[in-house]
Parts: structure tokens; sequence; C-alpha cells
């Protein structure tokens, strides 16, 4: 399966001035022999062939301001289609007094494209106000699989295209050190980067294992709750990234 995902992110500034760093989109682990004790779930789950349901996935991209001024993200779009009106507040108290629920279904935009193009549940920028020479994440939560082989996307004056894999590899985990970033892959990478610029690193190896782990030496320690976009490639062109927030001194 494969399938193209599209988001347009809108910038409150004039000139666009960020560069792509990398997209993923990452599909949910289905376990049918559980479908069973979802409360969805029929009388037909508890036989040899559960009820395949479109699985779920989340959608990043990942971005670098490379203006000498900030850069704030107001909104994003999906489709088209602005996501602060899409996901929508209903107007009903359901659960308590300060707690209103959220959906595509209580929006006036588009419900069929919304559904169309995997079912937004939430989307979020982290962070929305990139510093100059720094990094941001974006991410947006479908329900389903997107419809379609391709849908149209732009990221600012970008024209990017987030294709849907199977198996996509993920950075399992990361931690800091004082002078290094320690990542822990599927596999050992050819190049490592952060924030878009190549680091040295070096891999261990044990094939009692299926994780890779990878020391990157850094020439200056991180600035505490700084936000950073870690990547890896690996030989056969694929790359996994993932974006936080240095936790250690």
């Amino acid at each position: 399966m494969r399938i193209i995902c599209v988001l347009l992110i809108l910038l409150s500034v004039p000139g666009f001035a960020a560069q792509l760093l990398g997209t993923s989109c990452h599909m949910d682990s289905q376990h049918p022999e559980f479908a069973a004790f979802w409360n969805d779930s029929t009388q037909v789950d508890w036989g040899e062939k559960p009820i395949e349901r479109s699985p779920g996935c989340s959608t990043h991209v990942f971005i670098r301001n490379d203006s000498p001024k900030p850069l704030q993200i107001d909104d994003v779009t999906l489709n088209g289609i602005n996501l602060r009106k899409a996901v929508a507040f209903s107007t009903q108290r359901k659960m308590r007094k300060s707690v209103y629920p959220a959906s595509v279904y209580f929006s006036d935009q588009d419900k069929n494209a919304l559904i169309a193009a995997g079912e937004p549940v939430w989307w979020r920028v982290e962070p929305n106000s990139i510093p100059p020479g720094g990094v941001s994440e974006v991410t947006i939560r479908l329900r389903k699989s997107p419809i379609g082989k391709t849908l149209t996307v732009g990221v600012g004056d970008l024209e990017v295209s987030v294709p849907v894999k199977v198996n996509q590899p993920l950075i399992e985990s990361i931690s800091f050190g004082a002078d290094a970033v320690y990542l822990y892959l599927p596999k050992s990478p050819v190049k490592v980067m952060t924030d878009g610029r190549e680091i040295a690193f070096t891999a261990g190896h044990d094939s009692r294992i299926t994780i890779t782990p990878v020391t990157c030496k850094l020439a200056e320690p991180l600035t505490r709750a700084s936000f950073h976009v870690l990547q890896a490639v690996f030989a056969d062109g694929s790359k996994a990234s993932a974006g936080l927030r240095a936790w250690s001194d």
C-alpha cells in the first residue's frame, strides 16, 4: 500500500523561509487478536477471521527556519481544509462543565473530504514559534488511512509529498548525555543528522538483538529543553526521523 498524504502549513510572516528536513507517516500496528475487547467489535470478531479495520496513522513534517527572523506557525491545513476549523468543538458540554468534545463531525467543513483525507483527530506544531536556525515538527493524527493514492500537498512555498509506507523505519528511542545523543535504531545507519546537519556517530552491533545503539558526539552540549530533529538515513535510502526536546543538562 502506498498513499501520498499532503499538508499545507500557513505561516503568519511573509516570505516563507523554512527548509524542509523530512517527512514521515507511520501506520498503526494492528492486533486483530484483541479486537473482541473493543466496544466497537461484533460477534464476527470472535471468529477465525476478525473484521479488518483501516489502521490509523500519524503524519509528520519537519522544517528548519533558515531566515534571520522568527517564524510563527499559526495554522495547519490538510488538503486545503483549515484544521483549526475542521477539528471543531461541540457546543454541548457532555463530560464536564469545562470540557468540550472535538471532532470533524462538529465542523462546517467538507466532512467527506476530511474523511477521505484520513479523518484528522488532532494536530500539533512543536514549537509553533521557530527561532532563526531552529526546527519544528508538525504532527497530524489521522483516525484512518487516507483514501486514494495521492493528496496535493504544500508547505508554505514548498511542495511536499508524505508517502505512507508500511514498516517505515522508526527511531525506537533517544536519550541525551552531557556531550552526546544516543539513538536506538532498527538497523545501522549510513548517516545521522541533527537539525538537518550531519554529525559523526558510531554504531554498535549485536546479532542477538534487533536494536542498533548509535552514539553521536556533539561539539557542544544541547541547551536544556531546546527542540531538535534527529534523523537516521539507511543504506536503502529510507530515513527515520523524530523531534523532541533535550532533557539532559
